[in-house]
């Protein structure tokens, strides 16, 4: 009797999809101590899942990706000859800044617009994008901390995101917001060098989200345990300001001198 074969599913990631990550200026991590995260830097999504059944408006919404995000990552990795970490799919596909298995790892539904290639998905079909996305974005961070920590360094992480000008019926008037929560001292001091040189600026302390009311939106920087071994900023931009990236960078320029005054 013949033994049973196991039918062995289907790759999600072509050879013609983009790689789960991207580590620019990646020379970098030879000697530079600082390390960039872009967790939401694109919004592309694998071939085999097509337009996911949303439209090309809503896949280049805030749903989909941080607009914005990767020019300013890009621009202080340059400034601050750091590498970059930059995701290389759409958080509509998986979000690496969720932990697997929360509702907004892989939604079914994003502010309001239904996602159906979320939908209905089999367990073996969630894994599959852990394993071959999420997980390789992970195991990348872990390798660069590990590659600096090896040198007799302590890493800094900088976290880049953007948010939207508008949520429900709030208008947000903040326009850089610096998250803290183990990390409050530098954020501190991050708040209030950006204030004193820019006091035209409104700068946010856990605004517009906030990491001591809701731990989540910390995932990524968590999941190495970070806050008990480095220092760490965590900055949103909004989107309204950077969505170009003549913007971006003005507005990473902002956000650079200030860093530099404290660090």
């Amino acid at each position: 009797m013949q033994p049973t074969k196991t039918k062995t599913m289907q790759k999600l990631l072509s050879p013609n999809d983009p790689a789960p990550f991207e580590v620019y200026n990646q020379k970098a991590l030879d000697n530079s101590n600082y390390l960039i995260i872009c967790d939401h830097a694109s919004n592309v999504i694998p071939k085999a899942l097509g337009d996911m059944g949303i439209s090309e408006e809503d896949r280049n919404r805030h749903i989909a990706w941080d607009i914005g995000a990767k020019d300013i990552a890009t621009y202080l990795a340059d400034h601050l000859g750091a590498p970059a970490l930059l995701a290389g799919f759409s958080r509509l596909v998986i979000d690496v800044n969720r932990i697997p298995g929360h509702k907004k790892s892989i939604p079914e539904t994003s502010d309001k617009t239904d996602v159906p290639a979320n939908q209905n998905l089999t367990e073996t079909e969630k894994q599959q994008r852990i394993d071959e996305i999420y997980t390789p974005y992970h195991n990348t961070f872990a390798d660069a901390l590990a590659k600096i920590r090896a040198r007799g360094e302590k890493p800094f992480v900088i976290s880049i995101h953007s948010f939207t000008p508008q949520l429900k019926e709030d208008t947000r008037q903040t326009e850089i917001g610096i998250l803290w929560d183990h990390n409050k001292v530098i954020a501190q001091k991050m708040i209030e060098t950006l204030k004193a040189q820019n006091p035209e600026m409104t700068i946010g302390s856990n605004d517009p989200y906030s990491f001591v009311d809701d731990p989540q939106f910390n995932h990524s920087l968590h999941n190495h345990d970070i806050h008990k071994s480095t220092e760490y900023m965590l900055a949103e931009f909004r989107q309204d300001l950077v969505a170009n990236p003549d913007q971006a960078h003005t507005y990473a320029e902002i956000f650079l001198k200030a860093f530099r005054s404290i660090r």
